[in-house]
């Protein structure tokens, strides 16, 4: 059975006894048919019209079923990572060793159909539209499940290693940052993002600067090391489509390194389009204070 095996559709009601499921089987049969078509052909090149054929209807039929094509993406998507995560729960329950259990998944994730290879090659081309807000409240309800079980998915993996840690069968490290692709977090940024990071750290006050687009962010993150250190936010706010945050880094024993504000400005898409960071620490912010940010 494969990581990516076929799920029900998460927002699909169940039949009631005894009744054929005709819409279901229906939305099913369009769902399977967008994501051959969107890992063949790609989905930028797919026409609604063309799945629409796929499965025998007009194309205005397929609006009863899903608002628009990009509602029909997410929906795909929203399925192939649950399919992930119920998988993954599955074959690394309570009971199992961890280092049976990770070879396991490792195995299960090439135990794969060929409508399982095409839904992975949808998801892995198209997440970045994850990231992009939608006018449409149905989109937008979509594009937010989808993204609510990204996280659930980060969360039952952090769990695992975490207890895979504590048992010893893997070395010790912050099990959030092993879930996570560190570029991932560009998939909220803007192509032409300009952004400044300035810090001064304990032992000169005077501060380094490093400034540029997004490859310059790209290789700011290679760069990076997080381990044994985080950071802490504080305070947090928007106006507008600014988003701005008061925090400190701490390492993991508690310890403040510095205190930091950050200030991003969005785009129409909410992609981060220009973005400051300055960092000190000659001087920290008390925690009890309540800062009450504004609205547009």
């Amino acid at each position: 059975m494969s990581s990516t095996q076929s799920q029900p559709d998460p927002g699909e009601a169940p039949a009631r006894r005894g009744r054929p499921r005709v819409e279901g089987a229906k939305r099913t049969e369009i769902l399977a048919a967008a994501t051959e078509r969107f890992g063949r052909n790609g989905y930028e090149d797919t026409k609604w019209a063309d799945i629409a054929a796929d499965v025998g209807v007009g194309p205005t039929a397929l609006y009863h079923y899903f608002e628009s094509k990009q509602h029909c993406l997410y929906v795909i998507m929203d399925q192939a990572i649950e399919g992930f995560r119920s998988r993954f729960e599955l074959l690394s329950n309570d009971g199992a060793d961890p280092l049976v259990a990770l070879v396991s998944v490792m195995e299960d994730c090439f135990e794969l159909s060929e409508h399982d290879v095409q839904r992975n090659r949808v998801l892995v081309a198209e997440q970045g539209l994850l990231s992009r807000r939608s006018g449409s409240p149905r989109e937008e309800e979509a594009r937010q499940a989808a993204r609510a079980r990204t996280r659930d998915l980060e969360f039952v993996w952090a769990s695992f290693l975490s207890h895979a840690m504590q048992g010893g069968t893997i070395p010790k490290s912050d099990p959030r940052l092993l879930t996570r692709d560190p570029h991932s977090s560009l998939e909220l940024v803007a192509d032409d993002v300009e952004f400044t990071i300035q810090w001064a750290d304990d032992s000169d006050r005077a501060s380094r600067q490093f400034v540029g687009g997004l490859e310059e962010l790209r290789a700011f993150i290679d760069a990076g090391d997080m381990r044994e250190w985080a950071h802490h936010v504080l305070f947090a706010g928007t106006a507008g489509q600014v988003e701005f945050a008061l925090g400190e880094t701490r390492y993991d024993s508690g310890e403040r390194i510095g205190t930091f504000l950050a200030v991003a400005q969005l785009d129409a898409d909410g992609r981060m389009a220009r973005y400051m960071v300055a960092r000190s620490p000659a001087i920290a912010f008390e925690s009890g204070l309540r800062i009450d940010a504004g609205a547009d």
